[in-house]
């Protein structure tokens, strides 16, 4: 899937929010696009759309999610022989 916003057109505003949208329902090629979209602005010092800064906000203010492992209660003979 291939994403191309121009940044200067008048309809930037509808494309960000339908890739933003993209992006939340899952896409990984919406959120890569829309990330590197930011930093290459970002890079160039160019003016950053609202509603790109709002959504790389939203990206980098998610918790952090949990790592696959056995959970705390599951190990709990492991961790009392290694507290005794």
């Amino acid at each position: 899937m291939q994403f191309y916003v121009n940044s200067t057109g008048a309809g930037e505003g509808r494309k960000l929010l339908f890739l933003m949208a993209v992006a939340r329902a899952g896409s990984k090629e919406a959120d890569d696009f829309l990330r590197n979209m930011f930093t290459e602005q970002t890079h160039r010092n160019e003016e950053i759309s609202p509603f790109l800064k709002t959504y790389i906000a939203e990206v980098l203010n998610q918790p952090i999610k949990a790592r696959p492992g056995p959970k705390n209660a599951s190990n709990i003979a492991a961790n009392v022989t290694i507290a005794v």
